[in-house]
């Protein structure tokens, strides 16, 4: 228990540095003394407003500059805006990178070579040496072969049939 407790600790700290890096002025609005109120409307809206996307980000930090203002007091908010800028848009990148690469490898794969068209069901593997499926088969109850059909059906690898009777032959009735 006391790992798990660790790990969700250790959880809850890197997103908070993540929050707090990518959001400083929600940060600083959220420590503010909520007795006191914001300085005007523009102010009291900008903090009312909706959490960014990443993609807003760099606009939201832009707007959150200029109404500080460019001679505002707070430098350190100011410099902490324009890295939660660069930050955002580093991290969106990445995870564009990544979809662009998981879109890839979904593509790349092939699931028709696994199907056992005379079951109608999945194989749980293949034997390279023999060249042959191996015997034993997924029924759709598991929920990994679920996936890898509703997968391989989107990709036209295997029919669509299969989703709709489930273990039942494929060959029509």
């Amino acid at each position: 228990l006391a790992r798990w407790v660790a790990a969700a600790r250790s959880g809850i700290r890197d997103r908070l540095a993540t929050v707090t890096e990518l959001l400083p002025l929600a940060v600083r609005q959220a420590r503010h003394n909520a007795a006191e109120p914001p300085p005007d409307a523009a102010a009291e809206a900008f903090a009312a407003a909706p959490v960014p996307t990443l993609a807003e980000l760099p606009a939201y930090c832009a707007q959150a500059r200029q109404l500080l203002g460019e001679a505002a007091a707070e430098p350190d908010l100011q410099a902490a805006l324009d890295r939660a800028a660069a930050l955002g848009e580093a991290l969106r990148q990445r995870l564009l990178g990544l979809q662009q690469r998981l879109q890839a490898h979904s593509a790349a794969m092939q699931f028709g070579f696994l199907f056992d068209q005379r079951r109608c069901l999945f194989s749980i593997g293949y034997r390279v040496a023999e060249d042959t499926l191996d015997e034993s088969h997924y029924d759709l109850l598991a929920s990994e072969s679920r996936l890898a059909s509703f997968l391989a059906i989107a990709k036209g690898d295997v029919p669509g049939k299969l989703w709709c009777r489930g273990p039942a032959r494929c060959s029509s009735t």
